[in-house]
């Protein structure tokens, strides 16, 4: 404003009442009213401030620091937030970080390194694949198609029985002896004319024909016993793992494709790939849980829905420490400020 514009002061005495205010003409301001202007937030006046302030928030080393002090209502906080927030939008975002469960030892959780944004996601992703997987896990199990396959398992395990249980009642025949059920298991007993003696004929053969029947029976019961205490032990055993193979394989084809989907939101970033190839191993492992989580929901009065919430599956919860979804959203490094 040029001085100009202010009549010269009077000479010493008494002053005027129109002179006790200075007036200045309104439209030196270049606006109709103070809501057409942009609010400053700096400090006026204070070009040194700002520019050491300036300077201390480029410095990226360690044990440096700025010092603001002055009166309150001085605007010193506002002015040093703003040159901050300026600086931090411009600044690279820094990376996410989540723990994930260590599938190997549970007491030692994994640290994960992400790019800028990818936690929340993750983590997202996660809780959509477990809650897929509850539904998608216990209905692989009740197809038609695996119904006739595994039939075929179960079939093909009673027929090896059957065949090793045949082979010997047929030797046993052609010895004159007959394998018969009782409530305890299986017996022999000696067989005439194609019928079986009962034991009061029995007790009339000689002992000459008691001892050949006793001989031929030892070879047969040895045969037996190796029967149920080896050969069905083993195939038992056999059918078993053919099932937990047969229900891995079944179990695999809907993981694969619910992580595939998952793993393709992330692709190329290694961290979680790892994770993901983690995950899919432990729940090829743990099929028995969903499926039992699934019984117990269909087995409640009220129909419930099994989330991934359910403590049985925090195995699976991915935590997210930093890049939360307001940081996921913006860009710039985060601006932190702790009040004491």
């Amino acid at each position: 404003m040029s001085e100009a514009q202010f009549p010269p002061l009077p000479e010493p005495g008494p002053v005027p009442p129109d002179r006790l205010r200075r007036r200045i003409d309104p439209s030196v301001f270049g606006a109709a009213s103070t809501a057409e202007l942009d609010a400053h937030h700096g400090l006026i006046g204070q070009d040194r401030a700002l520019d050491a302030i300036a300077f201390g928030a480029a410095v990226r080393h360690r044990g440096f620091h700025i010092y603001v002090m002055g009166e309150p209502g001085s605007r010193r906080r506002t002015a040093l937030r703003s040159v901050l927030e300026d600086r931090a939008r411009a600044a690279e975002p820094p990376p996410d970080w989540v723990y994930v469960n260590n599938f190997a030892d549970e007491r030692r959780p994994k640290a994960l390194r992400l790019p800028h944004g990818m936690a929340v996601l993750l983590r997202d992703a996660m809780a959509g694949l477990i809650e897929d997987l509850v539904i998608d896990l216990p209905a692989a199990f009740e197809t038609e198609d695996y119904k006739a396959r595994r039939g075929n398992i179960d079939a093909a395990h009673q027929a090896r029985q059957q065949t090793l249980f045949e082979a010997l009642a047929e030797r046993a025949r052609n010895a004159g002896i007959a394998i018969i059920r009782t409530p305890t298991g299986f017996a022999f007993a000696p067989l005439r004319d194609g019928e079986v003696m009962k034991p009061e004929e029995v007790e009339k053969l000689s002992a000459e024909e008691r001892k050949e029947i006793e001989a031929k029976l030892r070879p047969l019961q040895e045969a037996l016993a190796d029967l149920v205490q080896n050969r069905f032990p083993a195939i038992a055993r056999e059918y078993r793992a053919a099932v937990r193979a047969f229900d891995r394989e079944v179990a695999l084809q809907a993981i694969r494709r619910s992580i595939a989907e998952v793993a393709g939101q992330f692709a190329g970033i290694e961290p979680i790939e790892v994770y993901l190839r983690a995950v899919e191993a432990d729940l090829a492992e743990n099929v028995g849980l969903f499926r039992a989580l699934a019984e117990e929901a269909e087995k409640q009065p009220t129909e419930i829905k099994i989330t991934h919430t359910h403590p049985a599956l925090r195995r699976y919860r991915v935590n997210v420490m930093t890049g939360g979804p307001e940081s996921a959203a913006g860009a710039g490094a985060p601006l932190v400020e702790e009040t004491d």
